[in-house]
């Protein structure tokens, strides 16, 4: 009897483990402000995602360094219940003048980081208009990550530490041709899901994401075939798969355009 209890019990256990949600995307950091900021992730089923960190507060952004005793805290959310299966978590009580690591949980689970997991929140405006803040910001486009999957560059990029990393256009390249896209509802989502995950699977882009507050827009080859525009019959997943993958500052459904600000500089993030 103890015997069959103990099999039993083993079997309970590895059928939940065989059922448990795995983190297939992500963490990457999206909008964020110097006192708050949105970690995205994806997993593989639905499931619950928490964010814990612990602070410190002193920022290469600020001279002179000031330090303060360290802080923890804990967020939280769910991924959506459909396909695909993302969550954004924002953390809400950073201070400005912090450097933020942070370990991800899902279902209860820490997730084992492939590269460093901290981030700096975005600087603050200076009180003396003219002397301002210095920062510095990087972009990219045409990454082609199916064409050209090692690219050494983003190593560079992470040496310079951006305090943010703009995601300007083609950024993946989907099918190129209109015929291509004569297919029914579900491969067009799956696949669309499929290559803005490719663009994270490039290991550069992971650690950039995972350590650098990151915003995005689309161009035509990731919209949809080449030079669409509005004529495009999937036009309308097109922005869904984008909403879902980009953290940005709040998605909407006339497009992509947000801006923000970093300091005293504003950003305006064009849907063009």
């Amino acid at each position: 009897m103890k015997s069959l209890l103990t099999s039993l019990i083993l079997s309970f256990v590895v059928i939940n483990a065989c059922q448990a949600a795995e983190l297939i995307a992500g963490p990457m950091v999206g909008h964020a402000t110097p006192y708050s900021a949105k970690i995205w992730i994806e997993t593989d089923a639905p499931a619950t995602v928490q964010i814990k960190y612990f602070s410190n507060t002193s920022n290469y952004y600020e001279r002179p360094w000031k330090f303060t005793p360290m802080k923890r805290g804990s967020a939280q959310a769910e991924t959506t219940k459909e396909f695909p299966y993302v969550a954004v978590v924002e953390l809400t009580d950073l201070h400005p003048h912090s450097e933020v690591h942070y370990d991800v949980l899902v279902d209860g689970r820490t997730i084992g980081a492939l590269n460093p997991q901290v981030f700096y929140p975005l600087p603050i405006e200076t009180e003396n208009v003219k002397d301002g803040t210095e920062f510095m910001v990087a972009f990219s486009s045409c990454m082609y990550p199916s064409w050209v999957p090692h690219q050494p560059i983003w190593h560079k990029a992470l040496q310079f530490r951006p305090a943010a990393f703009l995601y300007i256009g083609d950024s993946n390249y989907m099918p190129q041709k209109k015929s291509e896209y004569k297919t029914d509802l579900e491969t067009i989502r799956y696949s669309m899901a499929a290559y803005h995950r490719e663009v994270r699977q490039l290991p550069g882009v992971r650690a950039l994401m995972a350590t650098t507050p990151s915003y995005g827009i689309w161009d035509d080859h990731d919209f949809g075939p080449n030079n669409s525009d509005r004529t495009f019959e999937w036009r309308h997943q097109s922005l869904e798969m984008y909403n879902h993958y980009w953290p940005n500052v709040e998605p909407h459904d006339q497009g992509v355009y947000h801006s923000f600000k970093i300091a005293d500089a504003e950003f305006f993030m064009l849907d063009n």
